[in-house]
């Protein structure tokens, strides 16, 4: 993703592509920093705008996540799922349940994992625990990741630590394998 922004230093897209790249590796700064490098290299592009703020929501900056997420889908109605996995996060961070919900009926299918993690969420938000576990079992069965390394996943999703503890419980209250232990708890 460096070597990509290096030969297209005017490529909206490289730096999309480089702040997954920091936000996955839980490098917050980085993150943000290729994120508001993307935006101001094109403006314009709905999918810069929505991946962004749906990474700030992810990091804890949820007000301005959202109202990036809210112009995405005002400019483009009928973005990818993705987008709605961001959507749903968001109010869920915010507990906003009517919202999560809102966004995750947006969700379909089975085989997007990220899409039954936002469900799961937004279910166990909304006093759905029935569902939310339903949901759960899905995810560790289509990743099962999710079910012997859950701390790595939250971690993955969720590189903020007070986010990635909410996310923890939750997700521990409805059946989701958690050991023990302390990963999480930076």
């Amino acid at each position: 993703a460096e070597q990509a922004v290096e030969l297209a230093p005017t490529s909206a897209y490289a730096q999309r592509v480089l702040m997954d790249v920091h936000f996955f590796r839980g490098e917050r700064s980085a993150a943000i920093a290729a994120g508001e490098a993307a935006l101001a290299l094109n403006p314009y592009d709905v999918d810069v705008l929505a991946d962004f703020g749906g990474r700030l929501a992810a990091l804890g900056e949820i007000e301005r996540g959202e109202a990036m997420l809210a112009k995405a889908a005002q400019a483009a109605p009928g973005l990818p799922p993705w987008v709605d996995y961001h959507r749903v996060i968001a109010a869920y961070l915010r507990n906003d349940a009517p919202a999560a919900a809102a966004a995750a009926d947006q969700l379909m299918g089975e085989g997007y994992a990220p899409g039954l993690l936002a469900r799961a969420l937004a279910s166990h938000l909304a006093g759905e625990d029935e569902a939310a576990r339903a949901d759960v079992r899905k995810l560790v069965a289509l990743v099962p990741d999710w079910g012997s390394e859950p701390d790595a996943m939250i971690a993955r999703f969720f590189p903020d630590p007070a986010v990635a503890r909410r996310v923890r419980s939750d997700l521990a209250a409805v059946g989701l394998p958690i050991r023990n232990s302390a990963a999480v708890a930076n």
